[in-house]
């Protein structure tokens, strides 16, 4: 239920509040627009921001309303990319991202939209081109061959714009556990990133539209291999790959092997530059630009072009300790040799660890979740469970350990009494603050009873309160939907993601009027009526306050208080 909160209880309050200004004033605009909503049970437990679209809200006129509206939701957080759901675990959250970012940073790109999702798809496939493709061709035929140019160009003109784009589009703080949307830390952290290697890596496009080179040499000799700062962003490539597997939901072998296989190319490119290159610079200047091997090859193939290949060739037969070669009497040809089988050796040892560490995780985690799995099974077939049972508790154990098994016991038995009663107030106090009761509470009442509340977990059509029961419990939804059905069965409204029931009951003595019952999996915290009085007894004043305010509330709703 919902009152005006009295001006004495304010001072009450933190000056520093979990909600901004702007958005809890938007929270109040929204519950007076849709109160109506409410009248016919008046229980105001379903928050209010649910019944609306806030994009719609905040685009509200114009031309083209609902072509911009859709464009708005490309940059906003959406279900479909892989990290919504890792970040925000319920949709009250993802709702308080959306109001958040909407009237606080609408001209920022979320960095969990289906824009972004799909924006790093494309720059990957533009990295793997231009790494596989461009760069290859870069070291040589650029310089002699304008279909080589003219592709550059535009591969790095689609770079200048991704450069640009990058400032506009937030990140992901996991220190912080929040969305960063600043244009100050945005751009703080691209530049001390990538900027300035993806600077360098387009200047060498840069001279070419500016026609510097009617040089002799001076593009294919120096600047070109400012491109090869673009192999840092072989980790873009990693982070699309990591995002594709979890979109389909396919296997981590596929995301590893992968990444491995783009790490052992990267070595191999580099070792191809650093063959090209002693070869362009110091071979040549040892020899005079000539060789006994150059008489072999047609006029018309360039000096170049020929020795990129053959570093090409060296670097892959090198790498993979199988190349042949003659007596060498150059010493540049010896340090390039030297270099290259160090590189191989370093991968050699790089991936026989890698597949011992992979083949070890996948033992243990196998070996954990099989015994877990086999435990349960044979437990369900020794109590002789039948199969509707024995799905309802698969899907349990699906929902509340994610596929991945622990012993939470064993892990608070681990942790400081500070860190257990931290695990439960983690971003509880911000998704309760639409909770008349937490409202009026100060702060050092607020952790106290925080810290007491434990979460329980629902399958769906189990029965949470049952009508005519003592009622001394304060029920919030974390996660799921339940229904609430009066003493004929006849169903009142349903409370999802960030509802709350029986806030009076933590207060007042009563009994439930309602059954409240589970119908998908849910997560619901309780918080006990012993834990509020032991934190308002701390402080008379605010529990004679707290009692007369819920006092007026009932009152005041005396035909619909028992609902809520």
């Amino acid at each position: 239920m919902q009152s005006e909160e009295p001006i004495s209880l304010r001072k009450l309050r933190s000056s520093k509040d979990h909600i901004p200004y702007k958005m809890s004033s938007y929270y109040a605009f929204v519950h007076g627009k849709w109160a109506s909503i409410y009248e016919k049970h008046s229980c105001g437990l379903i928050d209010t921001m649910k019944q609306t679209d806030i994009v719609s809200e905040v685009i509200d006129s114009g031309g083209f309303i609902e072509t911009r509206r859709k464009l708005i939701r490309m940059f906003m957080v959406n279900d479909k990319h892989p990290y919504t759901r890792r970040v925000f675990r319920s949709g009250n959250d993802i709702r308080n991202e959306e109001v958040r970012h909407a009237l606080r940073y609408m001209w920022m790109l979320h960095p969990f939209s289906v824009f972004c999702l799909y924006y790093q798809y494309f720059m990957a496939v533009i990295h793997i081109w231009y790494l596989c493709k461009i760069l290859l061709v870069d070291f040589a035929l650029i310089g002699v061959h304008l279909v080589f140019k003219i592709e550059k160009m535009i591969v790095d003109s689609i770079m200048c714009l991704s450069m640009f784009t990058t400032f506009w589009i937030g990140y992901y703080d996991s220190d912080q556990v929040l969305v960063i949307f600043e244009p100050k830390q945005v751009a703080k952290r691209y530049l001390k990133s990538f900027f300035f290697f993806d600077l360098l890596s387009v200047i060498p496009t840069l001279v070419l539209i500016l026609e510097f080179t009617h040089v002799a040499h001076t593009y294919p000799n120096a600047i070109k291999w400012l491109s090869l700062f673009r192999l840092v962003h072989y980790t873009s490539i990693e982070e699309a790959i990591r995002l594709f597997r979890l979109q389909h939901e396919m296997s981590s072998t596929f995301e590893i092997v992968l990444n491995m296989i783009l790490k052992i190319y990267c070595v191999y490119l580099l070792s191809v530059s650093i063959l090209f290159y002693i070869d362009q610079y110091s071979y040549t200047l040892t020899h005079g630009g000539h060789s006994e091997e150059e008489d072999h090859l047609p006029s018309h193939v360039h000096t170049d072009d020929k020795k990129s290949l053959q570093a090409m060739y060296r670097a892959a037969m090198l790498l993979f300790k199988i190349s042949r070669t003659s007596v060498m009497y150059s010493y540049y040809r010896i340090i390039e040799y030297t270099i290259t089988c160090f590189l191989a050796i370093v991968v050699e040892f790089w991936l026989i660890a890698k597949i011992y560490v992979i083949w070890q995780r996948y033992l243990v985690t196998s070996s954990l979740g099989e015994d877990k799995f086999q435990q349960l099974s044979v437990y369900m077939t020794y109590k002789g469970l039948p199969p509707d049972i024995r799905e309802q508790i698969y899907r349990f154990f699906d929902f509340k350990f994610q596929k991945r098994f622990y012993d939470e016991q064993e892990i608070l038995h681990m942790l400081t009494e500070n860190l257990r009663k931290e695990l439960p107030k983690y971003r509880l106090e911000l998704c309760m603050s639409n909770i008349q009761l937490i409202r009026l509470l100060p702060n050092k009442v607020l952790a106290i009873i925080v810290s007491g509340m434990n979460s329980t977990f629902y399958c769906p059509g189990d029965i949470i309160v049952r009508n005519g029961t003592q009622s001394d419990n304060l029920y919030y939804v974390k996660t799921g939907t339940t229904a609430l059905f009066d003493e004929n069965d006849k169903e009142i409204c349903h409370l999802e993601d960030g509802s709350y029931y029986g806030d009076i009951s933590v207060v007042l003595s009563q009994t439930h009027k309602v059954t409240m019952v589970a119908i998908t999996q849910c997560e619901i915290y309780k918080l006990k009526q012993q834990d509020v009085k032991m934190g308002l007894d701390l402080f008379p004043h605010t529990q004679e306050m707290v009692r007369d305010t819920y006092h007026k509330i009932i009152l005041n709703n005396r035909k619909n208080w028992e609902v809520c």
